[in-house]
């Protein structure tokens, strides 16, 4: 009886370091070899499908601002340009407001209006703000960092002639995107 009881004392004690180690190995953040304007570019289409929306956008660009050299998030503001949908003409650019986590999430900050329009009939599909929206894989390339979005269950709606839809959770939206710094300066996900 004595033995099992050292032998659950010691187990509960090597659980509970493999606990810790897990955790630690599974802390990720941003360095940068400069406080500097953070610059994102889209690396080829950007996907969405929000409800009974399809988009698809040529590009999209953003920067922020990195006043830290090691962070766990960063901020960006940008937009997506080039937008079409086999529904009609998107009218205006897309902006965003999001924070990536180092740790693979993505917020939206500030809900995303997209504009569709076909003859003079519209589609106003609204992204609300939300948080917690998984996944991003980063990998470092050279001094950039390239993030591939595979983000699922984005929440929005849709209103207008052409796509009145109640809220719908099952957002997907598709990208790579290039994230570097200026003047030639590096950034990792370590």
């Amino acid at each position: 009886m004595r033995l099992l009881k050292t032998f659950s004392v010691s187990l509960v004690a090597v659980l509970a370091l493999g606990a810790i180690s897990v955790t630690g190995a599974s802390a990720h953040e941003f360095e940068a070899s400069a406080t500097v304007l953070a610059l994102l570019k889209s690396h080829g289409p950007q996907l969405f499908k929000l409800g009974v929306v399809h988009l698809a956008c040529a590009s999209f660009n953003a920067h922020g601002s990195i006043s830290l050299l090691k962070t766990k998030t960063e901020v960006v503001t940008g937009s997506y340009t080039g937008c079409s949908s086999a529904m009609g003409t998107v009218t205006e650019p897309i902006n965003t407001e999001y924070e990536f986590n180092a740790e693979g999430t993505v917020a939206i900050l500030k809900p995303i209006k997209v504009t569709i329009v076909a003859a003079g009939l519209k589609c106003e599909v609204t992204i609300s703000a939300q948080s917690g929206l998984k996944t991003i894989t980063y990998n470092n390339i050279g001094s950039e960092i390239l993030m591939f979005a595979k983000v699922a269950e984005i929440s929005s709606t849709g209103a207008g002639a052409l796509c009145t839809y109640a809220t719908d959770k099952t957002g997907i939206y598709t990208a790579g995107v290039l994230f570097k710094i200026e003047n030639g300066g590096v950034i990792k996900w370590v």
